[in-house]
């Protein structure tokens, strides 16, 4: 992994939210040629320019939407972790997302994943979405779906990449 420096990222972030150097570095009280500094450092090891200047506004590049898109979802879970650990707030709940093949018995998809949600009812989130076979293997592939249930075996030319498991057994299938 490669490493990011989150001091770094903080000082962008308050500048596209602030607008200026100037602005940032009053709200907090650093140097403008600190901040600008560490924004140049950032932009060194990302690779990437991130502001462009108009007139006395700094205006974010592309690549600078996305690096503030980012920011503002890692500051948030930042926020969230600290009000969590503070007992302010409940931690979030997993998300397993699970395609159903359309060809499975409903009542056979209740019974194996009801004791998983019964077991984790505070902590899990569970979406699951119905699909013929290729679309749901399509989905898994892309990491749309952390897994699916159904009524063959994970196809021969796909046995390498993904593993299956008889979790039930059912007359109806």
């Amino acid at each position: 992994m490669e490493w990011l420096n989150y001091q770094h990222l903080y000082y962008f972030w308050a500048v596209a939210h602030h607008g200026t150097v100037v602005k940032a570095s009053a709200a907090l009280r650093l140097a403008q040629p600190t901040i600008s500094g560490q924004i140049a450092q950032l932009e060194r090891a990302l690779g990437e320019k991130l502001f462009d200047r108009s007139g006395r506004r700094l205006v974010l590049t592309p690549q600078g939407a996305t690096t503030l898109d980012y920011a503002n979802a890692i500051f948030a879970l930042g926020d969230e972790l600290s009000s969590v650990l503070k007992g302010r707030a409940r931690p979030r709940q997993q998300v397993l997302r699970v395609g159903v093949m359309d060809s499975v018995p409903k009542l056979l998809t209740l019974q194996v994943l009801q004791p998983l949600v019964d077991r984790h009812r505070d902590e899990l989130e569970l979406n699951c979405e119905e699909a013929p076979q290729a679309e749901l293997l399509g989905r898994i592939a892309t990491g749309e779906l952390d897994m699916m249930l159904a009524d063959a075996p994970v196809p021969a030319n796909l046995a390498r990449g993904l593993h299956g498991l008889e979790v039930a057994a059912s007359g109806m299938s």
